[in-house]
């Protein structure tokens, strides 16, 4: 492969994916707010762009494109993805319709159109500005559910979510008013128990192929953010099959003809519920260390024209993965990180990323920080990699020296 691609968003968790894009011979150009992204690192052409700035990314692309060499762009979560349609798009290569982008990144409008479709899913009681909320109004349809979700129509990170005694009145207003400043739409979901997973597909011309399921973690103090997310290998896991068989109705009910999207859902007594749906992959990382099929490797030769990119979805090595993500729950200085040496010196771990040295300030996520550094874990099947992998991750924990409250050093 060869010619000119178009990676919208440089952090830290993209770093491998471009990486892996230089490797097959493009020319790789990311765009970021920063100038001085950490995919930086992986490229030198790098271009200070705000991944929502539509009409920016488009007259990039144009640019890289006078010699006819661009073969195509993607981004990393649902706020890039109108660039990434609209650059596909004028530049002539294979895209979703702007309508099932605008679905997807709504995400009550994903809600509409997947229960139109007969898809299981938690009931919203209740949708609307923060403003206009009225507990009242929250019409819980099943009697056991005694809890619910608040979260912005526009999620993005878990930032804004909460989990609400459906009863505390109190506690509703604050969890919409918290969300409201995220969004200016409010879900209110009945919660349901159950182990949150993914599953991610690659869509072209109607047809969803599935690529993987990932079961999350969550961390101990942080709601709804993974400490550890898990891949198992398609053979070890019924999951697997199960929710592999709902890919393709939910690309129907989107109308979402082409391109990768994951569905995350939770898995109740009752069987998967979806939560929601994004126009990309979940962790493309872990496919790419773990050759389990070369999702993201198929869709780039798809776009450039290729006609047996189906070849990457096969498995050329059956194998499960695993992500760490260490996050900061305060603020103040990072001291060291625990456990460290042990995790990144394990045979299982292919590589390993340290976002902040010690001696950095850190803030906790609710002050617009969080992660500290990223660990993948490969081994010959998931009963292997999960062998001892729970007590190195409790035991890989940052020592953060703290400043006083609301304050950094």
């Amino acid at each position: 492969m060869g010619g000119t691609f178009l990676y919208i968003g440089g952090s830290h968790t993209q770093r491998l994916a471009v990486r892996s894009l230089c490797d097959w011979g493009f020319e790789v150009h990311v765009t970021d707010r920063e100038p001085n992204p950490p995919c930086a690192a992986e490229t030198d052409h790098v271009h200070c762009l705000d991944a929502t700035d539509v009409p920016a990314l488009v007259a990039l692309a144009e640019s890289l494109n006078e010699d006819g060499a661009f073969v195509g762009a993607y981004g990393i979560a649902d706020y890039a993805m109108p660039g990434v349609a609209s650059v596909n798009r004028r530049i002539g290569k294979l895209s979703a319709s702007p309508d099932a982008i605008e679905t997807m990144i709504d995400k009550d409008a994903t809600k509409d159109a997947l229960r139109r479709g007969g898809l299981p899913m938690p009931a919203t009681v209740w949708a609307g500005a923060p403003e206009e909320f009225d507990p009242d109004a929250c019409q819980v349809t099943d009697a056991a559910v005694r809890e619910l979700i608040v979260k912005p129509a526009d999620v993005h990170a878990s930032r804004g979510i909460a989990r609400v005694d459906r009863d505390d009145q109190a506690a509703l207003r604050t969890a919409v008013q918290a969300a409201g400043e995220a969004a200016t739409t409010v879900l209110v979901e009945e919660y349901f128990e159950g182990d949150i997973w993914n599953a991610d597909a690659l869509v072209v011309d109607g047809v969803a192929y599935p690529v993987s399921v990932t079961r999350r973690t969550a961390h101990p103090s942080l709601a709804f953010l993974p400490s550890l997310q898990v891949q198992p290998r398609r053979s070890d896991d019924p999951s697997f099959a199960m929710l592999a068989a709902l890919v393709q109705p939910i690309a129907d009910s989107l109308d979402y003809a082409n391109g990768p999207f994951t569905a995350d859902l939770i898995m109740t007594e009752a069987g998967p519920k979806l939560l929601e749906v994004s126009p990309h992959f979940h962790s493309i990382a872990m496919e790419l260390l773990r050759a389990n099929g070369n999702p993201l490797r198929a869709w780039v030769r798809r776009l450039a024209g290729e006609s047996d990119w189906r070849d990457d979805l096969a498995a050329p090595r059956e194998a499960a993965g695993a992500l760490a993500m260490l996050r900061a729950t305060e603020c103040g200085r990072l001291a060291s990180i625990d456990g460290e040496d042990a995790l990144v010196s394990d045979p299982r771990c292919d590589d390993y990323i340290r976002m902040k040295p010690d001696g950095s300030d850190v803030a906790s996520l609710s002050a617009g920080g969080g992660l500290l550094a990223l660990a993948w874990w490969t081994a010959p099947d998931t009963a292997a990699l999960e062998s001892g992998l729970p007590a190195r991750i409790d035991g890989f924990q940052p020592r953060i020296e703290k400043s006083a409250p609301g304050v950094m050093q």
